[in-house]
C-alpha cells in the first residue's frame, strides 16, 4: 500500500469513528441517521460503497474458497470408500438391487388440493369465531366492571 493510500485510508478509517461517536451520542429520535452521521464526519458516499464492495468481496471469496475446500474434501472421502468398497468379481455389484427412479419435480407451484383447501377454510372459520368469542367476553368483562363500579358509587 503507498503512503498516500495508507494515508486515505487512515483518514477514512477516523472519520468511521468520529461517526461512531455521533450516533452514539445522538438521542433516539434526534434526527441524525447513519447517513446523515457519516455525512458529518465527512466520509462520502463513494468510500463507504467502495468499502462495502471490498468487504462484500472479500466475504464472496471466502466463502468460495470454503466451498472448494468442502467439495475437495467430499471428493477424498468418496474416493476413499469407492477404493475401498470396490469389488471386482462382478462388473455392476449395484445393478442387482432395486432402482428407485428419480420422478422429476413439475414445473411451477404446487396448488393446494381440494381437501387442505376445505381444511384451510375450516381454520379460518374456527380462528374468526374463536377471536368474536374472545371479543364478546372481554366486552362482557368491561360491562360488568363498569356495573360494579357504578353499584359501589351509589
Amino acid at each position: 500500500m503507498t503512503s498516500r493510500a495508507a494515508k486515505k485510508r487512515a483518514e477514512t478509517d477516523e472519520a468511521v469513528q468520529n461517526a461512531g461517536m455521533i450516533l452514539k451520542l445522538s438521542k433516539k429520535g434526534s434526527g441524525i441517521t447513519a447517513h446523515s452521521a457519516l455525512r458529518l464526519a465527512g466520509i462520502s458516499t463513494e468510500d463507504r460503497a467502495n468499502r462495502n464492495l471490498q468487504r462484500r468481496a472479500l466475504r464472496a471469496r471466502d466463502k468460495l474458497e470454503d466451498q472448494r475446500k468442502q467439495l475437495e474434501n467430499d471428493f477424498d472421502e468418496l474416493a476413499m470408500e469407492e477404493s475401498d468398497s470396490e469389488d471386482l468379481s462382478h462388473p455392476f455389484p449395484d445393478s442387482q438391487e432395486s432402482v428407485i427412479p428419480i420422478v422429476p419435480k413439475p414445473p411451477g407451484r404446487m396448488r393446494r388440493t381440494s381437501k387442505q383447501a376445505a381444511a384451510q377454510r375450516k381454520a379460518n372459520v374456527q380462528v374468526k369465531d374463536l377471536k368474536a368469542k374472545l371479543f364478546q367476553d372481554a366486552v362482557e368483562a368491561l360491562q360488568e366492571e363498569e356495573s360494579k363500579a357504578a353499584a359501589a358509587t351509589r
